[in-house]
């Protein structure tokens, strides 16, 4: 086992060296689709990796409350990084926050490899999908920030976005979600920004196609929406030095 003093060595070299992967991910993934005749917004990019490295974090921490192995969560992190398709991995890992520690009790309770884990999560995605329940990450953003609840009748927690905004779409409110960094909804003064598992079953907003909603939306995590700002806003400017620099 490491010691303490090398657990906040690895933690140190984690944070200095997120955002110049980050950085190099987003070159990568700018020039794809500027190649396949496509335009994909730097600051989009930067959020989409930002959110998965986030997520990843998210989903390690949920193996170490279980109990895991610092060897079994080495081998886990390695396996996340090694998926060859970043927009997939990061709607495998949109996993709600209520349904988390069930997937890796499940995982433990079977001795499930860190490659095996992997492959359950395409599994059951790919399941979803055949029935009609193709699920990926969206996001939603807040005033007030969102606690979890006890269902009385099953006495389960849920963290979900609550139906809170009329519209014409329905004669009872809605919850929206958009699928990334440039339509995220910033009226009223909104400070929480919640990850979610969206749905292609949900409905698409006629004038804003982007945006989907539906009677509420799962909640896989929440984020300080400044911080994650301040955030994609510097990473940008270190990209927008290289070019500079090149």
């Amino acid at each position: 086992m490491p010691t303490q003093q090398e657990v906040e060595w690895a933690q140190e070299h984690i944070q200095q060296t997120t955002k110049s992967s980050i950085a190099d991910h987003v070159q990568e993934r700018v020039a794809v689709t500027r190649e396949q005749g496509e335009q994909l917004e730097v600051k989009d990019a930067i959020f989409h990796e930002l959110m998965l490295a986030r997520l990843a974090d998210n989903f390690i921490e949920a193996f170490r409350d279980a109990d895991y192995s610092y060897e079994d969560i080495q081998k886990i992190s390695l396996a996340l990084d090694a998926h060859p398709n970043r927009e997939e991995l990061a709607n495998l890992l949109a996993i709600p926050w209520d349904i988390m520690h069930r997937r890796v009790d499940y995982f433990k309770k079977h001795h499930l490899t860190a490659e095996e884990i992997v492959a359950d999560l395409r599994e059951a995605r790919e399941e979803a999908k055949e029935d009609g329940y193709e699920t990926f990450l969206a996001f939603n953003t807040q005033v007030l920030p969102l606690t979890p609840f006890r269902n009385e009748r099953t006495d389960e927690k849920h963290w979900v976005i609550p139906p809170t905004e009329n519209s014409n779409l329905a004669d009872h409110k809605l919850a929206f979600a958009s699928p990334n960094y440039h339509s995220l909804y910033r009226e009223k003064n909104v400070r929480h920004l919640y990850l979610v598992r969206d749905s292609k079953n949900n409905k698409k907003v006629p004038n804003n196609p982007e945006w989907s909603y539906a009677a509420n939306y799962s909640i896989v995590m929440e984020q300080n929406l400044a911080e994650v700002d301040a955030q994609v806003n510097q990473i940008a400017e270190e990209i927008e030095k290289k070019r500079n620099a090149a």
